[in-house]
């Protein structure tokens, strides 16, 4: 998915993580699969809602992809959000 809104990010390389949440911005990390049916229909909303909130970045997550860092946030089902403001995590629905 092509995106040109820049605090969307599909999250290409397991490390860059590390880095986005260590940043100091808040930040929604959302686990996905291409498989699940609920994480088609979320993720045209998650997209738009990152237009709707700029100071906020929107990372997108495939949990077959990036494996591990499912493994590292404990991800047991997707469609999974995680919010944080800064590095701290507020809460995971």
């Amino acid at each position: 998915m092509a995106s040109t809104n820049a605090n969307f990010v599909v999250l290409g390389d397991s490390d860059a993580l590390k880095g986005i949440v260590e940043s100091s911005e808040s930040k929604v990390l959302y686990f996905t699969a291409t498989w699940c049916p609920p994480c088609k229909m979320i993720a045209p909303v998650f997209e738009k809602l990152s237009k709707d909130f700029p100071t906020t970045k929107f990372v997108k997550i495939d949990i077959d992809d990036h494996s591990d860092a499912a493994a590292d946030y404990n991800i047991r089902s997707v469609p999974t959000f995680m919010f944080f403001h800064g590095k701290d995590l507020k809460q995971q629905v």
